[in-house]
């Protein structure tokens, strides 16, 4: 499959179920959503829920959202080092030992997730970190803080952390 060299953002369809095999995405991409259905592996969604280890995403990419039902692991995962939105859907995966890219500056996990946050290294970068309602203040533990940042939680169990108090 080839993609128009200028392409910046894509946008997968809630029906779109086609495999993405052997892509080389655009240099130019910075935007990657996957629809509701999309469930097929993505080698060189709301319902993509496949391996992510081993894909090579466009250098300049800025946004990458999955859907409701993705749920893989992404402790051996390369990101972008230009990604600045991470959305993870309904992704419930240890995170400890996953290493974000630099560049962060938004990350969302989706409604399932609940896993200890207690060890984890956020990217200095990272501005706002949001979590759905099953995240419990059983999993939040002691953060480890290298700057000011604001952390959402849906359910308003949390609404601070690492910066002053309101």
């Amino acid at each position: 499959m080839s993609w128009p060299v200028s392409l910046t953002q894509l946008s997968l369809g809630h029906k779109f179920i086609q495999p993405i095999v052997a892509v080389t995405w655009p240099a130019s991409l910075q935007q990657l959503s996957f629809g509701y259905f999309f469930n097929k592996p993505i080698i060189g969604a709301m319902c993509f829920n496949r391996p992510i280890v081993g894909v090579v995403w466009p250098a300049s990419l800025k946004e990458l959202s999955f859907g409701d039902v993705f749920n893989e692991p992404s402790v051996d995962v390369v990101s972008p080092a230009s990604l600045k939105q991470l959305s993870l859907g309904g992704f419930n995966q240890p995170i400890v030992d996953v290493v974000w890219p630099a560049s962060l500056q938004l990350l969302s996990f989706g409604r399932f997730f609940n896993q200890s946050i207690a060890n984890v290294v956020w990217p200095t970068t990272l501005k706002q970190l949001s979590f759905g309602h099953k995240f419990t203040k059983e999993s939040f533990g002691r953060p480890r803080c290298s700057s000011y940042r604001l952390a959402v939680v849906s359910t308003s169990r949390l609404s601070e952390w690492c910066g002053r108090p309101r």
